[in-house]
């Protein structure tokens, strides 16, 4: 056990000055983060023996609702509402769109069976917020026309639409039927939306209107709050992921006392699963068996980032009246794939009879490239489209 815990030590100690040196070698520290998992891996110098999809899908996924509520509490929805019809049509019709052509280009393509197209398909359908604010915030990135509102709420609200066709992709992988899918679909959401908006009332409820909550206490009290409201939303099919980013919208944007001290708790707490779940990324990744999908990766990568996420956001971003060319193109180059994809493939791994042990290193390959190569590409591309308001230095 000492052992075990001195190793944790170590880890976070190597992620926080790994972050550090990120800053200077320009690269994205989540790389990093991921690239310390491998160090520690079967194939790196400490060669720590890890394959346990379920445990690691356990951990990940609360890790992951701290990361969605953080989503939510850092969304200024008084400046971001004008711009949340085109953001929820991204994040849900949007997210469907991308899964299913990237499952097209899959099948005929790479001659995949339509289970295995459309599990890929679904888990990387999302974009992640980390990965987006992290190069946005780091590169001092101020982008026009409420094209930040769209891409913070997008990212933070796509999970939930992602997280239910992982559901239904795993129904067909495993050949046990997906039931009734409009049911499963009400269900989610309703269940999802009243759970989400009934425990932030009843947080605020107890914080300020009764005296059971010693101010001291608050971060432990929305710690409990948080996972209560992903627990109860999954024990009543709906989804949890939904509750908890809802949950972080509500008390974000409500007014309290601890209000900034709870929020560098939770940035805190979000750094933390961060490193976390791209650490357990790496550390379950084998470079052997990366190499042989290597070429089928990095055509999932190509098809997402040039044809199933443009064709998406153009098309539906069209629809809306002022559009403008120059946004949709920043919008569709922002389409970042991290945490969020990498959990829902292990998810889909644990939950699978058959072994698809492939799908993870496909993703974790896509989800490397993205937020190297394309997060990289972001502060330029944005600057050459004209969309960044920060004056550019001669």
């Amino acid at each position: 056990m000492t052992t075990i815990i001195l190793i944790a030590a170590l880890v976070i100690l190597l992620c926080v000055t790994s972050a550090k040196l990120s800053n200077k070698v320009n690269i994205p520290y989540l790389i990093l983060f991921m690239l310390v998992g491998v160090l520690f891996g079967s194939s790196g110098l400490f060669k720590i023996e890890f394959n346990d999809y379920k445990l690691t899908e356990n951990i990940c996924s609360i890790a992951l609702v701290f990361i969605m509520f953080m989503g939510g509490f850092n969304t200024n929805f008084a400046a971001a509402k004008k711009y949340v019809p085109k953001a929820l049509v991204l994040s849900t019709i949007g997210v469907v769109s991308t899964a299913f052509i990237t499952t097209g280009l899959c099948m005929f393509v790479l001659k995949m069976k339509f289970a295995d197209a459309f599990l890929i398909g679904s888990v990387i359908s999302s974009t992640d917020a980390a990965s987006v604010f992290n190069v946005l915030r780091k590169n001092n990135i101020t982008l026009k026309m409420g094209t930040g509102p769209i891409l913070e709420v997008e990212s933070g609200s796509n999970d939930p639409a992602a997280y239910l066709l992982t559901l239904i992709a795993v129904g067909i992988k495993n050949g046990t039927g997906t039931g009734n899918i409009p049911l499963m679909v009400f269900l989610q959401v309703a269940v999802g939306c009243a759970v989400g908006f009934g425990l932030s009332w009843l947080t605020l409820f107890l914080l300020k209107k009764t005296h059971l909550i010693l101010e001291s206490q608050d971060p432990m009290y929305f710690t409990a709050m948080v996972i209560a409201c992903y627990g109860i939303s999954g024990l009543l099919s709906g989804n949890a992921y939904l509750s908890v980013y809802i949950m972080g919208i509500v008390l974000g944007n409500a007014h309290f006392n601890s209000y900034t001290s709870l929020s560098h708790y939770f940035e805190g707490i979000n750094s933390l699963c961060e490193i976390l779940i791209f650490f357990l990324i790496g550390l379950l990744s084998t470079p052997s068996e990366i190499v042989s999908i290597l070429p089928q990766a990095l055509m999932v990568a190509v098809f997402i980032t040039f044809v199933s996420r443009p064709v998406s956001v153009f098309g539906l971003m069209s629809v809306f009246p002022g559009r403008n060319l120059r946004q949709m193109t920043l919008v569709s180059w922002a389409g970042l794939r991290g945490a969020s994809s990498c959990v829902f493939a292990i998810m889909a791994v644990s939950m699978c009879t058959e072994a698809t042990s492939d799908l993870f290193h496909i993703v974790f390959i896509v989800s490397l490239l993205s937020v190297s190569i394309q997060g990289a590409l972001l502060p330029p591309i944005s600057r050459a489209l004209k969309m960044d308001e920060k004056p550019t230095e001669e």
